[in-house]
């Protein structure tokens, strides 16, 4: 207060108001998360930073964000791409701006990509006998000919984390 008046030089009139009379909302909420969630706080602060009485999510997203992302591309080639593509702008964006922050989560969500590419059969579109001309394994989900084992996996995904989210 004082450091304030003083570089203000005196033209500042600082109050302290009770919480009461600023909607009972508390302190501000500091986030502190390891760099690996970077890019995850950057999106829980650009959409609401959780009350001080609130879990913090940016954790929990970490997981459903690029699991989700990887069940929809699902696709080795184009993870491998997205991984490649993610790091030229990684490297090229000003650190801790939102393009960074962007690279970064497309990048995390590369990896799931290509786990779900792998369990799909699918590089480019293309199954690995079609490209290599020899099968070497099945695929577990078939996403053109099983689309009704994918949509029900993907109800289930979504009924989990929203029950998760009521728990929290």
């Amino acid at each position: 207060k004082s450091t304030t008046k003083k570089f203000l030089n005196g033209k500042v009139s600082i109050v302290q108001v009770p919480e009461s009379q600023h909607n009972n909302i508390g302190a501000p909420t500091v986030l502190k998360n390891p760099k690996l969630l970077s890019p995850f706080q950057f999106l829980i602060e650009y959409l609401s930073i959780p009350k001080p009485t609130e879990i913090d999510p940016t954790f929990f997203l970490l997981f459903t964000i690029p699991i989700a992302y990887g069940m929809i591309v699902g696709d080795a080639g184009y993870a491998l791409i997205s991984i490649l593509i993610a790091s030229i702008i990684r490297k090229k964006a000003k650190k801790g701006g939102l393009l960074y922050h962007f690279s970064k989560s497309w990048l995390i969500g590369a990896l799931p990509t290509l786990i779900f590419g792998i369990l799909y059969d699918e590089y480019f579109a293309f199954s690995h006998a079609q490209i290599i001309g020899q099968r070497f394994y099945e695929p577990l989900v078939h996403r053109v000919g099983d689309v009704q084992s994918l949509l029900l996996y993907s109800v289930l995904l979504g009924w989990i984390t929203i029950a998760f989210g009521f728990l929290l």
